[in-house]
């Protein structure tokens, strides 16, 4: 079965232009419901954008991503191994889960990589 998620909301789809012109037409004095019925953007959504904007913690809309701090590798050294494991398997050197750990392990010590103790300790990436 593939594996291709279908998004069930329509959260983090609204432009932040339009947000900021929605921010602007209840500062004059409209309400939430109003402006959001009539730019057609959820009400909750424009709330939550209100609430951010006067902390000061607007950058975009939508989902953070968390896992960067945990990240080892930047994208094009995860591109880079990715691609040598593909060349593996195209020399028909099957490359187990277990190996691709190993590689990814012996890739982060000899880039010089910050790693986690765990990965020493065992000598391949978790």
């Amino acid at each position: 079965m593939p594996r291709i998620y279908k998004q069930k909301t329509d959260r983090a789809s609204t432009p932040i232009v339009d947000l900021d012109r929605a921010v602007k037409e209840v500062q004059q004095g409209k309400s939430i419901r109003q402006v959001a019925r009539d730019m057609k953007i959820c009400r909750m959504t424009l709330k939550r954008f209100m609430e951010k904007k006067k902390r000061g913690e607007v950058t975009k809309t939508g989902y953070q991503r968390t896992g960067h701090a945990n990240q080892v590798f930047n994208e094009n050294m995860e591109t880079e191994l990715a691609d040598h494991i593909k060349a593996l398997a195209a020399m028909f050197h099957g490359v187990s889960a277990m190996k691709c750990r190993e590689l990814a392990f012996e890739y982060a010590q000899r880039n010089a990589i910050d790693i986690p103790a765990s990965w020493i300790r065992e000598e391949k990436a978790g």
